[in-house]
């Protein structure tokens, strides 16, 4: 599906999106549980799908009904499961170790860029210990059971993800998990330790290193439930303070464990004037100068924020950004491309992006399969001179399935 904008105009008031991040966390620690439990979701999206598509694989039984998910905690493992997981690199790295911990052997597919983005460290500290972890082609196999009670030593450079799966795995198992260098995206290790021990799980952090006690079955609250999702709401905040009028978005915990929430610290320092009352976000148009950007904690904002910095005077850096090579697409070259194809300036880096105070003429964006990239073409529409083409961005479903339906008119 291809869309064409011209001068959109977003809603003036839009609902935040479920986080999929904390959904996917509160599924697994739900399947984990002694009993039934309720996650009130009302827009399902592919990644989430995905996680509920391979715990029920793994036993449990999760069904989409009254705007949310009942699940069933998994009673019985089986002895080995066929999982497909999509696209999501959430879903894969937090599955590798769980299903180990669980002695499930268990076949992972992959799909779209899925098979090209990084196992390692993981597997390699997994094959140290006796769990096999083989990829052929698209399919991912684990196979062997996850030793109990010991010490684990990665590093924290690559994805917060490993850890944070390592964290559901210990959770079966128990141990001790040494996080060694610098920690990327380290909100998003915090968002795990507050769902699992918010559902009865006994994480304790100190200087670096997560002692974990096995502690099933959890004990979850029902309903359990989940905040908005701040990486979504980037979207209709940067249309606001870059578009004709303010634009509020509703149901944002602004206490949240989401790193994206930084957003809002983001914008404020390129001037952007943003208010915040109780749940409600609401960004205004907005005279934007550039800054340096510390993308490290942050790498998902990246595309959206670039776009925005075309509407700022003077030029704004992007640093310390190289993971995005490996998400979706090569983010760094995809929001480049985005930018120098609507007729903007920018430069690329190897760990960043600088992005030039531009004039937009329109043209056609390529989303390369990537929602992030589309959603960022569609931030970039609302102030172009011209008409922006999207190509393929029915992918924005991938995170924000009602995204298209916020804006009061399409072309």
């Amino acid at each position: 599906m291809d869309i064409t904008l011209r001068s959109p105009r977003f809603k003036a008031t839009v609902a935040a999106v479920p986080s999929k991040s904390e959904v996917h966390r509160a599924m697994i620690c739900a399947a984990l549980g002694r009993e039934d439990a309720f996650i009130p979701c009302p827009a399902v999206n592919k990644d989430i799908e995905a996680t509920a598509r391979c715990l029920n694989a793994l036993g449990a039984r999760l069904d989409y009904e009254n705007d949310g998910y009942t699940v069933q905690p998994i009673k019985t493992v089986p002895s080995s499961a066929k999982c497909d997981c999509g696209e999501s690199g959430t879903t894969l790295r937090f599955m590798i170790p769980l299903c180990a911990a669980l002695g499930c052997k268990t076949e992972i597919k992959m799909h779209g860029r899925l098979p090209e983005r990084p196992l390692s460290p993981l597997d390699t500290m997994l094959e140290e210990r006796g769990v096999s972890v083989i990829k052929n082609g698209d399919v991912l196999t684990v196979a062997g059971s996850l030793p109990k009670d010991l010490n684990w030593s990665i590093a924290g450079n690559v994805s917060s993800q490993f850890i944070s799966g390592m964290l559901f795995a210990l959770t079966v198992a128990g141990g001790k998990l040494t996080v060694t260098g610098k920690t990327e995206s380290k909100p998003y290790i915090d968002m795990t330790v507050k769902v699992i021990n918010s559902c009865g799980g006994n994480i304790s952090e100190n200087s670096e290193a997560y002692t974990v006690k096995s502690a099933l079955p959890l004990q979850c609250p029902t309903p359990l439930s989940v905040g908005g999702d701040w990486s979504g709401a980037a979207f209709p905040i940067c249309i606001g303070v870059t578009g004709r009028r303010a634009v509020t978005v509703n149901g944002l915990d602004t206490n949240s464990t989401q790193g994206d929430k930084a957003v809002i610290d983001v914008l404020r320092a390129m001037g952007a004037n943003i208010t915040v009352e109780g749940s409600s976000v609401t960004a205004h148009p907005s005279d934007l100068h550039g800054c340096t950007v510390d993308c490290s904690n942050i790498p998902d904002l990246v595309p959206v924020l670039a776009v925005t910095a075309l509407k700022a005077e003077g030029k704004t850096e992007f640093i310390n950004a190289a993971r995005l090579r490996l998400k979706e697409s090569d983010r760094l070259t995809a929001t480049k491309s985005l930018i120098t194809a609507l007729g903007g300036k920018a430069e690329e880096h190897a760990d960043g992006l600088t992005v030039y105070h531009s004039s937009l003429s329109g043209g056609i964006a390529e989303s390369e399969n990537d929602h992030r990239i589309a959603m960022s073409a569609a931030v970039a529409a609302c102030f172009a001179d011209g008409c922006v083409t999207i190509k393929n961005a029915q992918c924005a479903d991938k995170s924000y399935p009602t995204f298209w339906n916020e804006f009061e008119e399409l072309i």
